[in-house]
């Protein structure tokens, strides 16, 4: 049972999708899918880090990144990329990350200001883990 977006890691070997509210990852070839996120808010619109290593997703209106690396005792721990408060209004969606790993990119609809709502792109550095 999944819903929502789901996307192929780079390299192939896993898919990222939503189920319950949360990000789990599942080998192309089948097997049990595994829960990567533990997010309070729960977690939406999973993106892959070039590397592999990290799912970046949307929770609490901000854009958080997870450990997905097997076996590493830090799997599935996550940490707010984004302040809620610098970036008001809807939570961000149509995440990219830079294939350098170093940026991400996402749009949000915010208020002009007169009641009417237009969508912006902001481009933010992703700090290093």
């Amino acid at each position: 049972d999944c819903g929502g977006i789901i996307r192929c890691s780079l390299d192939g070997s896993r898919i990222a999708f939503t189920r319950g509210g949360q990000i789990w990852l599942i080998s192309p070839l089948g097997g049990d899918a595994v829960q990567a996120t533990s997010l309070s808010g729960g977690a939406t619109k999973p993106w892959w880090d070039p590397s592999g290593d990290y799912i970046y997703c949307v929770s609490d209106n901000s854009i958080w990144r997870t450990n997905v690396v097997e076996g590493d005792p830090q799997f599935g721990v996550s940490e707010r990329i984004t302040d809620a408060s610098l970036y008001p209004g809807r939570s961000p969606d149509a995440l990219c990350v830079a294939p350098n790993g170093q940026w991400v990119a996402f749009n949000r609809s915010l208020n002009r200001g007169d009641g009417t709502n237009v969508n912006q792109v902001f481009i933010v550095p992703i700090p290093l883990p």
